[in-house]
C-alpha cells in the first residue's frame, strides 16, 4: 500500500450501507428521486449555480450514502429506548478472565513476556495508532501525534511511539534463544488518520524519515466519514456542493481497515495479533510483549488494558456485563449505588476503566469488518455546533453527528480477558490545555515514570539545592520499559 495514496476516498464511505463511489458510473437523475424522496431536496437548492466539477463533486458526495438507510438509522438511535430496556440489558461487573499485573508472580509476567517476545520476533505483531484527531482543544492546529511535549528531547507523540517500536524489535533480536533462526523483527505500524489529518500526517513521516522505522513497515489510510444532520432531520451542507462530513469515530476502524486494505495487507505479512491505541496516551506501551504472551496464553481474540477507576465517581467507562455481554458501560449507565458497590476484598465491584488500548486477533478483526459493513456496530449521537452553508459561524448546537465506537465489537468476542494495569505506569492522555489530562500532567507522569525506572536501577538522582525535583527522560531507544538501564 503506497503511503501516499492508501487514504483514497475511492472507497466507499462505511456504514449506514453506501450506495456507490466516485469511481463508479452515477446516475444523477436516481439520486435526485432518492433524495428527494426522503424529505432531503434541500441538497439541489444551488444546483442550477454550480461548475460541472461542483456537480459532479456534489452528486459524488451523494452517491456514498443511502438516506433512508442514514436518517432510519439516526431516528432509531435518537429514539428513547423502551421502559424494559433495564430489566431486558441489565449492567453488571465484568465476570471474565481480569488479571491485576501488579499482583502477577514475577514468573508468570516474564513467561507472558517471553512468549510475547516470540510473536514480535516471528513479525505476527502489528500496530494500528488512532490518529484522525487533531490538537484543537491544546491550541494545536496540526494532527494530534505531531505535538510537542515540553520535555528535554522535544520529541512529538509519534516519535515517542515510533521509538518504542523500534527498541522493541532489538529488544525481541537480543532476547533470541542461542538456536533460533536470525531474523529482524519487524512490528508494521498502521496510522488511521482522517480527512483533517491525513495528509500533513504522512507529510510529517516523510520529512523526518519516519522516525527511523522502515519505510516499508509504517503504512497509513483514512477512516470513513458521516454526514452531520440537522435537529430538525435535515442532513446538513458544507458547501451549496458538499455534504457536512466528520469522521465516523474509532469504531470505524474495522471497515476502514477492510475497505482500504489493511487487513490483506496484514495477512500478506502474516500478522496474527494487532495492538491498538490512541495516538494520545503518552505512556501507553506499545505493542507490549507482556500484554501479548498474556493474551496468546488465553487463547482470547479480543483483549483489552484496563486501570482501576481512581474513585467511584469518576466519569470513565468501565468494562463491565451489558445484557450479559461483555462491554463498555459509560458513567451515565452506572447507578450510583452501583458505582459504590465493593467486592469481598473491598475492590469497587464497577472498577476495570477503559483506556482504549486493545489487542485484536486477526480473524476477529475480519469478522468486525463485517459486521460493521452490516450495520451491526451501534451509532452514538453527540451533538454539536456545525459550520454549514447557511449558518457558517453557528452560535448553539446546531447539529448531530453520528460516531461509532471501537469497543462496541467488544460483544462479539468469543473470549475477552482483560489487564488491569497501574495507570501511573502506563496511562496519561493527553486531552486539554490546562488541568487534568494536559501537557502539564503529561509531563508529570512521564517524568515521575523515568525517575521510578532510575530508582529501580539504583541510580542516584541529585534534585534542586531548593528541594526541587529535577526533570530525567529517557529516551525510549534506550529503555522501552525500565530494561537495561
Amino acid at each position: 500500500m503506497d503511503p501516499a495514496s492508501s487514504g483514497s476516498t475511492s472507497s466507499p464511505e462505511m456504514s449506514v450501507q453506501p450506495t456507490g463511489s466516485a469511481a463508479t458510473s452515477i446516475d444523477e437523475e436516481a439520486l435526485r428521486r432518492e433524495w428527494e424522496g426522503c424529505g432531503q431536496s434541500h441538497v439541489f437548492a444551488h444546483l442550477t449555480e454550480l461548475t460541472p466539477m461542483q456537480r459532479a463533486t456534489l452528486f459524488s458526495h451523494l452517491s456514498r450514502f443511502s438516506p433512508s438507510s442514514l436518517l432510519g438509522r439516526w431516528n432509531a438511535t435518537r429514539a428513547p429506548p423502551p421502559i424494559s430496556t433495564a430489566s431486558v440489558c441489565p449492567v453488571e461487573p465484568f465476570e471474565g478472565h481480569v488479571e491485576v499485573l501488579s499482583e502477577t508472580p514475577a514468573e508468570q509476567a516474564a513467561e507472558w513476556r517471553s512468549l510475547g517476545m516470540g510473536a514480535i520476533r516471528s513479525s505476527r505483531v502489528a500496530c494500528v495508532v488512532l490518529a484522525g484527531g487533531q490538537g484543537t482543544r491544546l491550541g494545536f492546529e496540526h494532527p494530534k501525534g505531531m505535538y510537542r511535549l515540553s520535555i528535554p528531547s522535544q520529541m512529538s507523540l509519534f516519535e515517542m511511539q515510533a521509538r518504542r517500536i523500534r527498541r522493541l524489535c532489538s529488544l525481541a533480536k537480543e532476547t533470541a534463544p542461542a538456536d533460533d533462526v536470525p531474523c529482524d523483527p519487524q512490528i508494521p505500524l498502521y496510522l488511521m488518520t482522517s480527512d483533517a489529518t491525513h495528509e500533513e500526517t504522512v507529510e510529517f513521516f516523510e520529512k523526518n524519515d519516519f522516525f527511523g522505522l522502515p519505510t516499508g513497515s509504517v503504512q497509513f489510510f483514512k477512516q470513513n466519514t458521516l454526514p452531520a444532520i440537522g435537529l430538525d432531520g435535515k442532513i446538513l451542507m458544507a458547501s451549496p456542493y458538499e455534504l457536512a462530513l466528520s469522521p465516523n469515530g474509532n469504531g470505524g476502524i474495522y471497515q476502514a481497515l477492510k475497505e482500504r486494505g489493511v487487513l490483506s495487507d496484514m495477512r500478506q505479512r502474516e500478522v496474527e495479533m494487532v495492538f491498538v491505541t490512541g495516538v494520545d496516551n503518552v505512556l501507553v506501551r506499545i505493542a507490549d510483549p507482556v500484554f501479548v504472551g498474556y493474551t496468546l496464553s488465553l487463547k482470547s481474540d479480543c483483549s483489552v488494558k484496563v486501570v482501576a477507576k481512581s474513585d467511584p465517581n469518576e466519569r470513565v467507562g468501565v468494562l463491565g456485563l451489558r445484557g450479559g455481554k461483555p462491554s463498555v458501560l459509560e458513567y451515565s449507565e452506572i447507578s450510583s449505588e452501583q458505582a459504590n458497590e465493593r467486592d469481598e476484598q473491598g475492590q469497587l465491584r464497577f472498577r476495570c476503566g477503559n483506556i482504549c488500548i486493545h489487542l485484536f486477533s486477526l480473524p476477529f478483526l475480519f469478522e468486525m469488518a463485517q459486521h460493521s459493513r452490516d450495520a451491526c456496530l451501534p451509532l452514538h449521537i453527540a451533538q454539536k455546533t456545525v459550520s454549514t452553508v447557511d449558518q457558517p459561524e453557528p452560535t448553539v448546537i446546531n447539529a448531530e453527528k453520528m460516531e461509532l465506537f471501537i469497543f462496541d465489537s467488544f460483544p462479539f468476542a468469543s473470549n475477552l480477558v482483560a489487564l488491569e494495569v497501574r495507570r501511573e505506569e502506563e496511562f496519561s492522555p493527553l486531552k486539554n490545555a490546562t488541568g487534568s489530562c494536559s501537557p502539564v500532567t503529561c509531563c508529570e507522569d512521564l517524568f515521575a515514570l523515568h525517575r521510578s525506572y532510575l530508582d529501580k536501577a539504583g541510580a542516584k538522582l541529585f534534585d534542586g539545592e531548593d528541594g526541587s525535583k529535577r526533570v530525567y527522560e529517557i529516551d525510549p531507544l534506550i529503555s522501552y520499559a525500565g530494561e537495561g538501564l
